[in-house]
């Protein structure tokens, strides 16, 4: 499996449509300017999401991006927020066809146990999804684990 691009995600990110970097388009799929492809991502729970991949002309450069209802719906029902972190991934399988998947982490929420600061964080790769929690005392790390 490969990682074509990670990103923090931005409130345009979140809020209207997913900006790819320009050099990850042709390892995603090459379009022309103005042109429209469905692709198919997969999340770490094995569901498959119908993303629509275009490009934008800024400037001298095409600006690709996934936008429409289905990546709405992902940040929506991930409950994706401004500075998460998205991780596209392309595997090859059998007959060297190849498919998407997609990774998350949320920005870690923050609580107190026992007057410790702590920060809960989840991550989702390709195919896995963790816990995390980390709590501090005075500036020292007390507990660092997976949950």
């Amino acid at each position: 499996m490969e990682i074509i691009f990670s990103k923090e995600l931005s409130e345009t990110d979140v809020n209207h449509r997913l900006a790819i970097p320009s050099e990850k388009l042709d390892k995603i799929a090459p379009l022309s300017l103005g042109k429209k492809e469905p692709i198919v991502v997969i999340d770490a729970t094995g569901y498959q999401w119908s993303f629509l991949l275009s490009t934008r002309n800024e400037g001298k450069y095409l600006k690709p991006v996934i936008s429409g209802n289905e990546w709405r719906r992902f940040v929506t029902e991930r409950k994706l927020r401004k500075g998460d972190k998205i991780t596209f991934y392309r595997e090859t399988i059998e007959n060297n066809e190849e498919r998407f998947r997609i990774g998350i982490e949320l920005i870690g929420v923050p609580f107190f146990l026992f007057g410790a600061q702590c920060v809960l964080f989840k991550a989702e790769s390709a195919c896995t999804t963790s816990m995390f929690c980390c709590c501090f005392w005075e500036g020292a790390v007390l507990f660092w684990g997976l949950l």
